[in-house]
């Protein structure tokens, strides 16, 4: 233990700049980044001129702060070289684990509880309470050290020098930036990552750093270090070539009892449609009937395996693809089910009765909350969703809701407004209102989600906003009045399943001649 003392002091005093630098900027960014999460009111309390530009700078210093650790990182574990064979350390009396224990007591001392008190702060700032957040802040750090931290001390432990690191930092990111584009055109951009799947991913990589860095400090044979980070790349490479496969999927959404019913609906009333949606595919809608929801029960339909099938025998099946926005609760009757084909298999097919194959991963939600709160003109904390503050306009009006959540997105939340067609202060009592509603967080949030800032934007878009004269034109915006009602209406997961459906006789809708054209 007094190696490791010795090791760390003697990094400390060597390391002070570094350290020093690194200090301020996570200070920085704890004190800035907020002007881009608060409130106007908050801000405005504060008297602080040019507010979008402190803003600008405290997004700038929450990119810099990695950057400076990156350079501490690399100076700390460079001072004692771990490749080739003459460094000058070797002569010491250095115990390989006292030597990374002190450079992991380092990287604990100098990063991550700077961090953590930066998080804290800003937690604090946001309006939410820390100490109700420990267990969220440490996953928190815990995501920020696996994803962050571990590679930059993988990477440190098998370069030779600080230029050396950042080439092959340079070559990961232009690698990475490469993988992402062919994902996209393989997947054409809809691919639907499984749940379980990103777990896996990230005990792959974890797994694979701290091996190699462990092997590195105990052997100093950089090439089977080097060798173990490759092996991890090609294994992670493996897990997301095969991930939301029909295997994983299946895992992950077992076949139970079908949580809804959903019927072709081809007389619907429902304005079908068609559009060209880019990376080669069409996207199409299908009426349907949807029955079976029990009360109380809301059902997300995650991702859809498409299967259509031409009268002649030719078909053509998509991968697993996310669906956004597709949920349905006891109230859904009459609903227009988005799904996308190939634009070849859609130009040959598109006059032919089809039969639709269809694959889908649901999850089943059931409620668990509902808080209704009169509108106020300032701030409100929503229990269990997040703190909300009105968007005021002129004469008090107010045109939307702002709100913010601490370290994760809130559970999947329903929130219903009532709208006023005129302003408030000129509103007469037999006005009727309008109501609106929209959907906020996820279907099942984690613990926490990875992110420098602890306080997250909720995105809130609430239908009817707008009124639209008969031919969908734009009259004018609706506006919500002070003291009239607001519910929110919370869902939890209660679990996932797969539910199959053919539909016979799909006539698919023609699309507009101008997108047509853009299929050639």
């Amino acid at each position: 233990m007094n190696q490791v003392g010795h090791i760390f002091a003697k990094d400390a005093r060597h390391l002070r700049w570094e350290i020093a630098i690194s200090l301020a900027l996570t200070a920085g960014f704890a004190w800035f980044y907020p002007y881009n999460f608060m409130p106007h009111t908050w801000i405005d309390q504060r008297h602080a001129a040019y507010p979008e530009m402190l803003g600008i700078f405290g997004g700038m210093l929450i990119a810099l702060a990695p950057v400076a650790w990156w350079v501490l990182m690399t100076r700390l574990i460079h001072t004692e070289n771990l490749v080739g064979d003459r460094q000058w350390w070797v002569t010491k009396p250095y115990e390989w684990g006292d030597l990374l224990v002190a450079k992991l007591l380092s990287v604990a001392t100098f990063v991550v509880a700077p961090l953590f008190l930066a998080e804290s702060v800003m937690l604090a700032i946001g309006g939410f309470k820390p100490f109700e957040y420990l267990p969220s802040l440490g996953f928190n750090l815990l995501l920020t050290v696996c994803l962050v931290l571990l590679p930059l001390m993988a990477i440190a432990v098998v370069s030779s020098s600080f230029a050396r690191m950042t080439l092959t930092i340079l070559g990961i990111a232009v690698a990475v930036v490469v993988l992402v584009m062919v994902a996209v055109q393989v997947a054409h951009g809809y691919a639907f990552a499984a749940p379980m799947g990103l777990w896996i991913d990230l005990v792959i990589v974890v797994s694979g750093l701290v091996a190699a860095i462990v092997w590195q400090y105990a052997q100093r044979r950089v090439w089977i270090a080097r060798g173990l980070l490759g092996f991890t790349v090609v294994l992670l490479g493996v897990a997301v070539c095969l991930a939301s496969t029909s295997v994983e999927i299946g895992m992950q959404y077992p076949r139970r009892d079908a949580p809804l019913h959903l019927t072709y609906d081809a007389g619907s009333p429902e304005k079908t449609f068609t559009q060209d949606t880019g990376a080669h595919r069409v996207g199409l809608t299908v009426p349907v009937v949807v029955s079976g929801i029990a009360q109380d029960a809301l059902v997300n339909l995650d991702s859809v395996q498409v299967t259509a099938v031409a009268p002649d025998g030719s078909h053509w099946t998509s991968e697993w693809e996310s669906l956004w926005g597709a949920r349905y609760d006891a109230s859904s009757k009459s609903e227009l089910l988005p799904i996308q084909v190939s634009d070849e298999f859609y130009s040959k097919e598109k006059s032919e009765p089809l039969t639709l194959q269809l694959r889908f991963a649901v999850s089943r939600m059931h409620r668990v909350g509902r808080t209704s709160i009169s509108l106020p003109t300032g701030e409100i904390v929503v229990p269990g969703f997040g703190i909300c503050t009105p968007d005021v306009l002129l004469h008090g009006d107010i045109g939307n809701l702002n709100c913010r959540a601490a370290l994760r997105q809130p559970d999947l939340t329903l929130i219903g407004v009532q709208w006023s067609d005129q302003e408030c202060m000129y509103r007469t009592p037999d006005s009727a209102p309008v109501s609106g509603d929209g959907w906020a967080g996820e279907a099942s949030p984690a613990l926490a989600e990875f992110g420098l800032s602890p306080v997250f934007g909720i995105n809130l878009s609430l239908s009817n906003g707008t009124r639209l004269d008969s031919h969908g034109g734009n009259q004018g915006t609706r506006y919500l009045c002070p003291g009239t009602p607001v519910t929110f209406t919370r869902y939890a997961l209660v679990g996932r399943s797969e539910y199959d459906v053919t539909f016979a006789d799909y006539h698919a809708p023609t699309m507009p001649f101008a997108m047509t054209l853009q299929l050639h």
